[in-house]
């Protein structure tokens, strides 16, 4: 693989189409809504024009969910991975939401668990 192919943004290696009409969701929203609920997980990608810096981001079906800070650099990691991006492009990636506290800013924070799991073959972008 190529330095540039590596590096370069992963828009284009997630296979997942988009519309316009995606709106961005926070954890807190989903974990509210189910917290039990595996969501399939179609893209990820680095929001760097984002009001306080670099933000992690994950495509569903049909929206945008905003990832916690902490989680840009495993990010960029699994945009940098073929594999990881393959299983990803497969329907074979998933997450739950989490909840936790932060004593040290006394406040509840979300965060995800990634889960494996068996792509619904009527549901992948390609056949």
């Amino acid at each position: 693989m190529s330095f540039a192919d590596k590096y370069n943004s992963a828009v284009n290696k997630f296979t997942w189409q988009t519309d316009q009409t995606f709106e961005f969701f926070k954890l807190q929203d989903l974990f509210m809504k189910d917290r039990d609920e595996v969501h399939t997980l179609r893209g990820l990608w680095v929001n760097e024009d984002s009001k306080y810096g670099p933000s992690p981001v994950a495509v569903l079906d049909d929206r945008y969910v905003n990832l916690p800070g902490h989680m840009l650099q495993k990010v960029r990691d699994i945009i940098a991975d073929d594999d990881a991006v393959n299983d990803i492009n497969a329907g074979k990636v998933g997450f739950t939401v989490y909840q936790y506290n932060d004593d040290k800013h006394d406040k509840t924070c979300f965060s995800i668990r990634f889960v494996d799991i068996k792509p619904d073959e009527d549901n992948l972008p390609f056949k």
